[in-house]
Order: C-alpha cells, then structure tokens, then sequence
C-alpha cells in the first residue's frame, strides 16, 4: 500500500471512529437523541442509527425490519438533497413507568430545493441513555 493510500485509509478510520462515537455515545436528553439518530440515518450510518434505536423494539420487531426502516428514512432524506438541519419544536411526557418516554416533535430542513418536514419520534430512557423508537 502506497504512502498516500494508508494516509487516506488512516484518515477514513479516524472519521469512522469519530462518528460512530458521536453516534453511539450516552445522550443526555431526548431532543439529542432525536437529532442524533435522525442525522445518523440520513448520513446511511446504520449501524450509528440502530445504537441509538429502542431495543425493546429491536427485539419485538426483528433487527431486519429496523434496518429496512432505516433504509425507507435514508433513501428519503438522499431523494431530498440530505439533511441540512434538525430543529426540535416540542416534547410531551408519554409515561414515566415503566421506563420515561416522550413525544418529540421536529422539522427537518432539507440541502434539496424541498420543503421541511415535520415529524414525530418516541424517546425513551434506558438507565441513563435515551433511544429513539417506538
């Protein structure tokens, strides 16, 4: 391998790690969780998405139905130009048993000549760390 190729294999690994622990880290709130994974999803990070999806429906659902959920989102926000920013309009507390959940409510603007949209997530608290899904 050439001097210039393990440079940029080098550079590729070090923005890898840096996402994916942006992604997979402890999210202090559910706004940051909603925003997180929805710039994780549209990014085509999978496997940054899926560590921030509720486990509980990971399990019920099957990780093959997440990831196509995953997928429909991607190829959405790709159809409409990519992300340029998630903005959070409002949280309702849903339950606080078993475990906290809340509604965030949010608009993502589009890079693409398209409207924003408007949209709805689940965050729930698991020891700490909020995860996005419902």
């Amino acid at each position: 391998m050439t001097l210039a190729r393990k440079s940029i294999a080098a550079a590729a690994a070090v923005s890898a790690l840096a996402l994916l622990s942006a992604c997979g880290g402890k999210q202090s709130s559910p706004e940051k969780a909603v925003e997180a994974f929805t710039m994780s999803t549209c990014q085509g990070d999978k496997e940054g998405a899926l560590a921030m999806f509720n486990p509980d429906v990971i399990k019920k659902a099957g990780k093959a139905k997440v990831e196509a959920y995953l997928s429909l989102m991607e190829a959405e926000c790709t159809a409409r130009g990519g992300v340029k920013k998630v903005e959070i309009l409002d949280t309702t507390v849903i339950s606080k048993e078993p475990r906290e959940s809340l509604k965030v409510k949010y608009k993502i603007t589009y890079k693409g000549d398209t409207a924003a949209q408007t949209s709805n997530a689940v965050a729930t608290n698991f020891d700490g760390r909020w995860y996005v899904g419902n």
